[in-house]
């Protein structure tokens, strides 16, 4: 599913609708998404009422999904948001929606999600993590090649240097796989075969994994039971010492079917891999996590 990002396999469309009252910012947003992702078709709309109506008339799955400001004059990104949920009924797998704002309190994000967005982000910092951020979703095959500055993403031995992941697979053969990979990269990796090795390894240290790849389905415990305690762990950890920590988590899965794929991200997963995918792309998108 995530091939070489310089493949010359012609990938299939998607329909992207982009809300926001401020050209300026669609203008920008259309050129970061149309510069990496030309496979993308961009509608992009000024007047939230506007796009209101235009998701009421089009067909429930022309849009593949829609990534829409909070704050905006007419009807807000979160009234947008329960419009579509409950209104027109559609649900978060059939159309993720993804809203940003330059907030980023507590209250909003709570807001938000109880609407029925898929997921929340801070005004975006630069293209490549918007981009991936939206890929994801709408299973795209888009890596980023750059790091946190911008800079080309040279894969040596120091790119992940000083860099603690966990690796859960009851599958060895996947495990060493990826396992050497991030260790030629300069990681120290700490491997798991059940799902409660991972929360016990996050109880014991809640701060001290950069990164998370679980395989979904293991015995025991599996990859979303795992991933929800881990996430109640460190909210638990955070509370008490007034932090804002997140390991992010990234599956390892056979299959890349829509609905699986939505399932993985609407539980707090952050992202995913195949378990064919290449050595290069496991790594950019390790170093990517990291560094967002």
């Amino acid at each position: 599913m995530l091939k070489n990002q310089q493949s010359e396999i012609m990938l299939p469309s998607k329909n992207i609708l982009l809300v926001d009252d401020n050209p300026v910012i669609l203008k920008i947003l259309s050129k970061w998404l149309g510069d990496k992702c030309p496979n993308f078709n961009l509608t992009m709309i000024t007047n939230s009422i506007k796009a209101m109506e235009l998701v009421k008339n089009k067909h429930k799955a022309y849009f593949d999904l829609i990534l829409t400001d909070i704050e905006m004059p007419e009807v807000t990104g979160i009234e947008l948001t329960r419009y579509i949920r409950e209104d027109l009924d559609i649900s978060k797998n059939d159309l993720p929606i993804l809203v940003y704002s330059a907030r980023e309190d507590l209250e909003t994000i709570k807001r938000a999600k109880l609407a029925g967005c898929n997921d929340y982000y801070a005004n975006p910092k630069n293209n490549d993590s918007l981009v991936r951020n939206i890929s994801k979703w709408v299973l795209n095959d888009y890596i980023p090649s750059k790091d946190s500055k911008q800079n080309d993403l040279i894969i040596n031995d120091k790119i992940l240097k000083g860099c603690n992941i966990v690796i859960a697979d009851d599958q060895l053969i996947n495990m060493a796989f990826i396992a050497k990979k991030l260790r030629n990269s300069g990681a120290n990796i700490v491997k798991c075969s059940k799902g409660n090795d991972i929360t016990d390894l996050i109880q014991k240290d809640s701060t001290k994994y950069h990164l998370i790849i679980t395989d979904i389905n293991m015995s025991e415990i599996g990859g979303i039971e795992a991933v929800k305690e881990v996430r109640k762990i460190q909210e638990k950890y955070n509370r008490e010492h007034g932090l804002n920590q997140r390991v992010p988590i990234i599956s390892l899965s056979d299959s890349n079917k829509k609905e699986f794929i939505m399932e993985l991200l609407n539980n707090d997963i952050d992202d995913y891999l195949t378990k064919n995918c290449s050595g290069e792309d496991v790594i950019r998108l390790v170093k990517f996590w990291i560094d967002y």
